[in-house]
């Protein structure tokens, strides 16, 4: 009888979805789309449904029959139905575009998808970068430095290496970390530093 919220959408997809009725929350979702002229919240939660039935393809088919993504959020969401379709590289290059300020609302989310994608096609660089940025969402986050320094060890970055290490130690108190860190002072001579680590 009138459109459906944001919130409202998403509870009834996942109410439909809990009792195993997918293709019936696409039917209803495909009906009220049509009778109120496709609003975003409807198109949204019919693309989800699509990406859970395992049809990614649909989805963005759907998605992408609509106007450009007008913000940020929205063109995250199209990056990722192109990465779940496996068109990679058109998530990259949609994620590019917020690349200089992410909204502030949705920035960690932003900087995680697209190191998963920029690691996905080997741009080091930016994968570099955004793991950068989520450590500082996520200081204590072990998976996340480890990731910069396989990226700083890929590259032979000693310098980078050596201050993920030190982060690593200082802040995590990690012994590998340590050990990098006795390796580092061994490597450069500076005995009264490897004393300091031991």
């Amino acid at each position: 009888r009138r459109t459906l919220t944001g919130a409202e959408a998403d509870a009834y997809v996942k109410a439909g979805l809990s009792i195993g009725q997918p293709s019936h929350v696409e039917a209803q979702l495909r009906s009220h789309a049509e009778r109120f002229n496709n609003p975003p919240a409807t198109l949204k939660a019919l693309s989800d449904v699509l990406v859970l039935k395992g049809e990614p393809q649909a989805a963005l088919t759907l998605r992408q029959g609509q106007p450009d993504g007008q913000n940020g959020q929205q063109r995250l969401a199209l990056a990722r139905l192109f990465e779940e379709a496996g068109n990679v590289q058109r998530s990259f290059d949609l994620l590019l575009r917020d690349y200089d300020a992410p909204d502030p609302s949705y920035a960690e989310e932003y900087w995680l998808f697209l190191a998963k994608v920029a690691t996905r096609l080997g741009k080091d660089a930016y994968a570099s970068k955004a793991y950068e940025k989520i450590l500082g969402f996520r200081p204590d986050d072990v998976e996340i430095l480890e990731h910069l320094q396989r990226l700083a060890a890929r590259h032979r970055d000693d310098k980078k290496s050596e201050q993920f290490a030190r982060y690593g130690w200082d802040r995590l108190k990690r012994v590998e970390d340590l050990q990098r860190l006795m390796r580092f002072s061994w490597k450069r001579e500076n005995w009264r530093e490897l004393d300091q680590w031991l």
